[in-house]
Order: structure tokens, then sequence, then C-alpha cells
């Protein structure tokens, strides 16, 4: 199953414009594991409202339109509104018709524009006094590249990794946007091996998912990863894998000093809570606290041995006190990587005496 989230448009609450993925396999008892880590892209709303924002602007002019939305913001929005009720409500394969702010028809007339010179321009559109009739083939436009863009995703998560096209029967959509007829209509017609459903209240849909989740956390009992997770760290050198990497001498032994140590890979399958052990020890017996530099890593072939790669992102950098001790072997400890719902946690267990150092560090999606 896969569930897609449709956000209708920007606002200060919520990232607009964006379209969330996650596939989920249903494991009885209402449990669900992961089948790929979530995954989206910019195929939201906002991009609809990015059209019809261009259109209004071929039509009325580009000068003409941003004064009208900044000299007249509230009447703006009103305008907006009612578009996006409209187009919400506008049937496949049908236009949309709008009642234009005569305060806009007026600066595009005074401005010498051609549409409100001529009733109609290019065939598609048509101006009645204050109502503009925009044509089914236009209309259709607005939602070409999002319509485009979910089907190559949900194709995308049907045929790579873990997933099978037989493993993905329905497809859940949901959102603002998800309560659009042309979204229905055209997502039916271009996914007719899936089964499609639409929720209703789509637009609180996820949030109820939310609170159940939160209620119940086991209710997911797996996650995939979506990045690898790495440390930077110094390691003694190695021509196969440090050639290009910068080099310290520290008593005596060549170190790289820009070494990529990987913690837990993309797309591996985790049940939260899970925990991954390692021995780990400072490089000098007089160093008083260890730095700990988390990065990560997108999809590559295979993960850079050094930090240089243009691949690898810097996620965060603590310290943690070392104990004190003569030798490095004093100063040896565990270090735990402990993969949660959505995030990763460290818990550092030092072999001499009983400190436990617990630091929670990255919320990943």
């Amino acid at each position: 199953m896969v569930k897609i989230y449709l956000f209708s448009r920007t606002s200060s609450t919520y990232p607009g414009g964006v379209a969330d993925f996650s596939a989920h396999e249903s494991v009885g008892d209402g449990h669900v594991e992961s089948l790929r880590a979530p995954s989206g892209g910019k195929w939201g709303g906002a991009n609809v409202d990015g059209g019809f924002v261009a259109l209004l602007e071929m039509l009325f002019g580009t000068d003409e339109l941003k004064g009208f939305i900044y000299g007249y913001t509230s009447e703006w929005l009103r305008f907006l509104r009612k578009y996006e009720a409209t187009l919400q409500m506008s049937q496949a394969n049908a236009g949309i018709c709008l009642d234009i702010p005569l305060r806009l028809i007026d600066l595009s007339r005074e401005a010498g524009k051609s549409m409100v010179q001529s009733q109609t321009i290019g065939g598609h559109f048509s101006l009645d006094g204050s109502r503009l009739t925009i044509d089914e083939q236009i209309t259709e436009s607005l939602y070409q590249y999002t319509m485009n863009s979910l089907c190559n995703e949900i194709d995308r998560l049907a045929n790579i990794g873990v997933v099978a096209d037989e493993t993905i029967t329905h497809v859940v959509v949901t959102g603002g946007m998800a309560a659009s007829r042309i979204v229905k209509d055209r997502l039916q017609e271009q996914l007719k091996r899936y089964t499609l459903l639409f929720p209703n209240s789509g637009s609180s849909f996820a949030l109820k998912g939310a609170v159940l989740l939160g209620y119940n956390k086991s209710l997911i009992n797996s996650r995939i990863m979506p990045l690898t997770y790495a440390l930077h760290n110094a390691v003694q050198f190695d021509e196969t894998r440090h050639k290009d990497g910068a080099t310290k001498d520290i008593n005596g032994k060549k170190i790289c000093t820009e070494n990529v140590h990987p913690l837990i890979k993309i797309g591996t399958k985790v049940k939260p809570g899970t925990e991954l052990s390692e021995i780990d020890m400072p490089l000098r017996a007089t160093d008083k606290e260890h730095y700990v530099h988390v990065v990560s890593c997108g999809m590559v072939a295979e993960l850079p041995s050094l930090v240089t790669h243009c691949c690898i992102h810097r996620e965060t950098t603590f310290t943690i006190p070392l104990p004190f001790g003569c030798q490095v072997k004093d100063k040896i400890f565990d270090r735990v990587t402990v993969v949660g719902e959505t995030e990763l946690s460290f818990k550092f267990k030092f072999k001499k005496g009983d400190d436990e150092t617990y630091i929670r560090y990255l919320e990943y999606k």
C-alpha cells in the first residue's frame, strides 16, 4: 500500500506545494511494516497555483497583477480562496469560470492589456464583464506536471528495491488537494492497476494517523532508513581508501582525519529501538573529551571513504567527556547507535567506571 499526502497550498502551518509518499505492508492487527523509505517532491497544490498566477500575468499583465496583489492584498486573498474552491469542485474535461476582481480589470485596462480590450484571446479564454472563462484544455494543463510526477513516483516505488508490482495493491490519497475532482479522475485514469482510496476528510487523515501512532508507536513494526548515517572520524591511514585524504601524525602513526565510518545504510529495514553497538576510543591518552561528528549520505553506489566527497552532508557535532586515565585503554567505550521512531540517539558506556552518556541528536523523516 502506498499513501500519498497532497498539500493543497503553502501556508505558515504546513509545507504546502509538496507530495509525501510512504509505502507500507499490512501485517495484520492494524500493524504495518515499511516497504520503502519516505519520499516525495514539490508536486502539490502550489504548482497548480503557480500556473494559475502565470495565466493571470499573461492575461492582465505582470506589473498590474503585482500591483493588485500588493496594493489590495485582502481582496487578492479572497479571490484566491474562491479560485481554489472553484478549481476543487471542477469536473474533469470541463473548464472553470471565475469572477475577476474589478480593481485588477481596471488596472489592466488602464495599461491597455489585450485581454480586457478584446473579449477572447487564443480561443482558450473569454472575459464577459468581470466573468473569466477558462476552457478545459488550459484547466487540465494546470495539473499536468503534478499528475505526471505523482504517477511516476508510484511507478518508481512499485519497481525499485524490496517493493514489487504484486506487492502494491492499494494507493491511499489524502490531503487538501486530494479533494479535487480533476486529481481523482486523472489518478484513477492513469493508475488503473491499483485500487485507489480517497478517504473522507482527507485533509485531517494524516493527523488522525499521527494521533493513533502517538498512542501506540508499535503500530509500525519496522522502518526503512531514508539515508546512510555515518561518523566522520580519524583512523590509521589506508592507502586504498584514504589516498587524497588529510593526514596527521599521532603517536608515531599516520592518521587520516577525514575518514567516513558507516553506522547504518540507506534502505536498511530496522525495528524502532534497534541498538547497534561498537567499541570506540580516543586517539590520545591526554584527550579529555571526544568529538562525535555525524554525517549522512543519500543514494550512491558505494559510500565514499572521505568526508570531502560531495555526497557527504554534515548533520551535527557533539562532544562527550572522557574518564580520567593515563592510557588510551582507560578511555575505551561502547558507542551504541539507537534507531528510534523518527530519530537517532547515542549511548556511550565507558569500560572504566559506571559513567554513561545519552544523547538524542537527530530527528529524521
